[in-house]
């Protein structure tokens, strides 16, 4: 009785496995349909406007 559970329970993992190797959603398609929170403070906002004044 225990080794049909355990095969079953084996080919389960397997095929969850298999499956976890393909995402439902590229990370290019992630950052086009997905933009900053709202309220979200510019990132950029403490870059100075010109890299190369310091120098």
């Amino acid at each position: 009785m225990k080794t049909p559970f355990a095969l079953i329970v084996l080919v389960l993992a397997l095929f969850l496995g298999a499956c976890a190797d393909q995402p439902l959603i590229s990370d290019e398609d992630y950052k086009a349909s997905h933009g900053p929170a709202p309220n979200s403070p510019d990132p950029s906002s403490h870059v100075s406007q010109s890299p190369l004044s310091n120098y």
